[in-house]
């Protein structure tokens, strides 16, 4: 992995394309997607040098109109263009906007990030210095400090946008590969394109990453000063949802790649389910509510995987 820092650049536009797209798949999440589309007004680098490409995963209609409206009254100073498709998952939207993108890089976010002004900026620069089309750049991702101060959260906040930079080699393109903040060429994802037979937002883009760096090219950075903001609170019950979720995109993931099951479901043991919630049990008793949740957390996890890889179909929406 590398970890490298650019300033501001100053950049010259050519032609009428832009020179990066953001693409950002949405489901019933516009007031946050504002939010986003408010802090890409505050970018250092100039309007006309990005574009932003929306798809609406098949949301409900009338948040949709909602939404649209106040993009119409707000006036953007960039080009903003939002395509509707039914509901058929991120990776089918990510790849309808590596078709329709003419920026020659393109940035994927999340939409309930929101950006630091020197984002987009931070981004283009690492691939004006780094031309290979095999080099990826990851901004770093931070829990807004806003939001729910409860042991979910505190657990969640200690768990994820946690970076570490003695990873094993290889091991990057799992841990750091996520598209709530990451910019690669066009043109590689043209030629690599998402597996639309994942149908949810989890392990998607780890599969990319994976698939990519098993042809030993793929080049990560890790640019410190692109930072965005995650502002997504959860509850008990996200949690649990997000752990069925993971846990059969996971068994898509293994089946796909065999040799990543010591990764992503042995290393959690042979516990039984009962067993994990029993210790949750046990943890909350004594006060350790952080704890509790992260044997939850896992327990449906491996019980969620376990069943997925027990059926022939393993697709994350069973």
């Amino acid at each position: 992995m590398f970890i490298e820092s650019y300033g501001h650049t100053v950049f010259e536009t050519t032609g009428t394309d832009p020179f990066l797209t953001v693409a950002i798949p949405t489901r019933n999440r516009w007031a946050a997607l504002c939010d986003l589309l408010d802090s890409l007004d505050g970018q250092t680098l100039p309007p006309e040098m990005f574009e932003v490409l929306i798809v609406d995963d098949g949301g409900d209609a009338s948040l949709r109109m909602e939404g649209l409206n106040r993009l119409a009254l707000d006036r953007r100073v960039y080009g903003v263009v939002c395509h509707v498709q039914e509901n058929a998952g991120p990776a089918v939207a990510r790849n309808r906007m590596i078709d329709e993108a003419r920026g020659g890089i393109i940035l994927f976010l999340n939409d309930d990030v929101t950006l630091e002004p020197n984002h987009l900026a931070a981004h283009l620069a690492r691939h004006q210095f780094n031309p290979d089309v095999y080099v990826v750049v990851r901004g770093i991702t931070r829990w807004a400090p806003l939001g729910r101060d409860n042991a979910v959260m505190r657990y969640l906040r200690r768990r994820l946008f946690v970076y570490e930079f003695d990873l094993p080699p290889g091991d990057e393109h799992i841990v750091y590969f996520h598209t709530c903040d990451l910019s690669l060429k066009r043109d590689l994802l043209r030629r690599h394109r998402f597996d639309e037979r994942f149908p949810t937002a989890s392990f998607e883009d780890s599969e990319l990453g994976y698939r990519l760096s098993k042809e030993g090219n793929l080049r990560l950075i890790l640019a410190n000063d692109a930072v965005s903001h995650h502002h997504h609170d959860y509850t008990g019950l996200d949690l649990i949802r997000r752990a069925r979720v993971n846990g059969r995109s996971a068994a898509l993931f293994i089946k796909k790649y065999p040799e990543l099951r010591v990764r992503l479901r042995d290393h959690f043991g042979a516990e039984s389910f009962i067993r994990r919630l029993a210790r949750a049990g046990c943890a909350w008793m004594m006060g350790r509510s952080e704890s509790a949740w992260e044997e939850i957390d896992n327990a449906f996890y491996v019980r969620a995987l376990d069943q997925a890889l027990s059926r022939r179909d393993t697709t994350a929406n069973n």
